[in-house]
């Protein structure tokens, strides 16, 4: 059944009379939705599920594994907490993560100011216990019991911090992971039964996070589910193996397509022994569930079942991974049972980065966030929300046997699956994803030498296999491009978009005049005028802070604008340095790495001007190799004529044939 609209969920009076709820949130790793990976689980959807809500367009913030996970944890996008990849330099876990983030994640907030007593167990951040940032002695704030893994996912031979002692397991049966975490059995597993034994629901809530290691690589079940799925395959979706169409992104063209027959058994193998290791997953679920209908705590607790992203097997000949834009890996499960919540099937769009709020709402608090609790009556059923990736390149030279081995900008390529590399550094991008009754998209802009965009109307196209980023209306994608540069920028409540296009509440779509600019005024006489307008962010990775050159007016001094450019980056000292443009015309395009202004391939004009500028104040050694040569071209004179446009042939990458 779906929810009706005007009794979203019974709970939202409930959480103002009843606070301070008890709560367990149990994450799974690499567990998808598009590919029926919640098949294996009956426990889980009878048990949540068939009790209350699922929700079936919740979405990542990023699709891998330590940004979403922070996401989660502290209700940020990417671009606030600032964790982009699985590297500690990255922000996975580092220092800065420490003292800027940990400090606000839901836990410290419901221990501090609820008192709740708090218990985590399994994975926590890919990078948690290196010796660089504090080893297994860190706890971060706000729990009480902890129990975490140290690095990433693994079943067997790992390493846990038990209240921040080192403890490690072998490979004997009794050592798989996910039944460590909740077993009665064996040594510090007995933790979560002390736990329970000494919860009295007289005393204070509880909050119990469960981050079992399944269905992540390497895919290993517990030796009772070995060949549990032996005749399984991995789903043939319309766009397995597909013959990759060339208005895809660069990585996904690159290789082989469609891959090799002799790959298939392979993917095939990895498909069945995801759903095998989810079986102990779905065990857990049962287990914890159990525990709390003896303890009679069912009737006062929240238990929340979700992922920290989704999973490709196949798909458009990528073999196996994340970290692609498409809904195999960015939409994810969502199961939610608790006081006054109906069984029922909720499709109105939520975000990994609601969960923070949602967790508080139920405990009785509120803190600014970049997410909306998703058992508000009214939640919206037309949101947009944002997905961010980082592209990763290789830190050495891999040893894989492979062509790519000696091109480091990519990363993750395996010799057994046809030599395919999963990620690289331009797989780097932002996407907007909307559904609303009328509208199903999604679109993103790569930060690669083309800006290469590309969208979706999911309504027509479920599988995406036919990308109309550049054969919609320009005018629809000028709409898309104002939404998501807005919202790669956004914070707080800035981040919570609805009815995109269909209220006036949307000041972007509204005709009057604002603070936005163009590069190209089209004047009453029909002829463009060059207004060249560029903006320096400073970007402080110390503190998070940004500081912007205010925007002059509409000038064709480019002198002026040269020399206020250079003055911000020499006073700058605070971090990296970045400039960039932006325009309605879309004349120019944006690399958010690194925010290098760059001609765009789709446009009939290039703002040779603004080049220039961008030549003297960004210095060659800090720009992709893809686009030395802009930076390279000759001198252009500071003073241009006002016939500098010049009309240029549609290239699809850069050009430094025009000087």
């Amino acid at each position: 059944m779906v929810l009706p609209t005007y009794i979203i969920l019974l709970f939202y009076l409930r959480s103002f009379l009843c606070k301070g709820e008890n709560i367990v949130l149990i994450i799974a790793d690499d567990l998808d939705l598009v590919l029926d990976g919640m098949t294996p689980m009956n426990n889980t959807l009878n048990l949540i599920g068939g009790k209350g809500a699922t929700f079936l367009n919740q979405f990542v913030a990023s699709p891998i594994c330590c940004p979403n996970r922070a996401s989660i944890l502290t209700g940020r996008y990417q671009h606030n907490h600032l964790t982009v990849n699985n590297s500690i330099s990255g922000g996975c876990n580092s220092i800065e993560w420490q003292e800027r983030q940990e400090p606000n994640t839901f836990a410290a907030y419901l221990k501090n100011e609820m008192n709740y007593i708090t218990f985590y167990a399994g994975k926590y951040l890919n990078k948690y216990g290196s010796q660089s940032v504090g080893g297994v002695n860190h706890i971060p704030p706000g729990w009480d019991w902890w129990a975490a893994l140290v690095g990433n996912s693994k079943y067997y031979n790992y390493t846990l911090s038990i209240n921040g002692t080192k403890k490690e397991y072998g490979d004997e049966p009794e050592d798989y992971l996910t039944d460590v975490i909740v077993s009665q059995i064996l040594r510090i597993a007995n933790l979560v039964k002390e736990f329970f034994n000494q919860y009295n629901s007289n005393d204070n809530p509880f909050l119990m996070v469960l981050s079992p290691p399944a269905p992540h690589a390497p895919f290993t079940p517990a030796v009772r589910h070995i060949d549990k799925y032996k005749n399984i395959k991995a789903k043939r979706t319309p766009n397995f193996n597909t013959l990759t169409q060339t208005d895809k992104h660069w990585l996904v063209k690159r290789g082989p397509s469609p891959l090799p027959q002799k790959i298939l058994p392979k993917l095939d193998e990895i498909y069945r022994r995801r759903w095998e290791s989810l079986l102990a997953v779905d065990e857990l679920v049962k287990s914890v569930h159990d525990l709390l209908e003896q303890k009679d705590l069912l009737k006062d607790t929240y238990i929340i079942f979700t992922s920290d992203n989704g999973y490709h097997i196949g798909q458009f000949s990528m073999p196996m991974d994340k970290r692609q834009p498409y809904e195999t890996d960015i939409r994810i499960p969502l199961l939610i049972s608790g006081p006054g919540i109906p069984h029922s099937t909720v499709t109105k769009p939520i975000s990994s980065v609601d969960l923070f709020a949602t967790i508080l709402q139920i405990a009785g608090l509120e803190h600014p966030s970049d997410g909306i609790s998703f058992l508000r009556k009214t939640l919206s059923n037309d949101r947009t929300v944002l997905i961010e990736y980082r592209g990763e390149k290789s830190n050495y030279k891999p040893n894989t046997g492979c062509p790519s081995d000696n091109d480091l900008n990519l990363a993750l390529c395996n010799q057994e699956l046809a030599c395919k590399c999963e990620d690289a550094r331009n797989n780097t991008y932002n996407c907007i994803r909307r559904i609303s009754p009328l509208h199903n998209n999604i679109f993103c802009i790569f930060e690669d030498n083309e800006a290469f965009i590309e969208a979706y109307d999911l309504t027509q196209d479920n599988y995406q296999m036919n990308n109309i980023g550049y054969s919609m209306k320009r005018e629809h994608r000028y709409k898309f491009r104002k939404r998501l540069k807005k919202m790669v920028s956004c914070q707080d409540n800035e981040c919570i978009f609805t009815n995109l296009g269909n209220t006036n509440n949307d000041i972007y779509l509204k005709k009057k005049k604002t603070n936005e600019f163009d590069f190209f005024e089209k004047r009453r006489d029909k002829k463009w005028r060059l207004n060249v307008v560029i903006e320096i962010n400073i970007e402080d990775q110390r503190y998070g802070k940004r500081f912007a050159l205010p925007r002059p007016a509409y000038t064709n001094n480019s002198s002026q604008i040269k020399q206020e450019a250079i003055n911000w980056v020499n006073i700058s000292g605070l971090g990296r340095t970045t400039g960039w443009m932006d325009s309605h015309r879309e004349n120019t395009r944006r690399d958010f790495t690194r925010r290098v202004a760059l001609p765009d391939p789709m446009s009939r004009w290039k703002d040779y001007n603004a080049l220039r500028i961008l030549e003297t104040a960004q210095p060659q050694a800090h720009c992709p190799p893809a686009i030395n040569c802009l930076l390279s071209c000759p001198p252009i004179k500071d003073s241009l004529p006002s016939n500098a446009l010049t009309p240029v042939t549609r290239s699809g990458a850069a050009d430094c044939s025009i000087r």
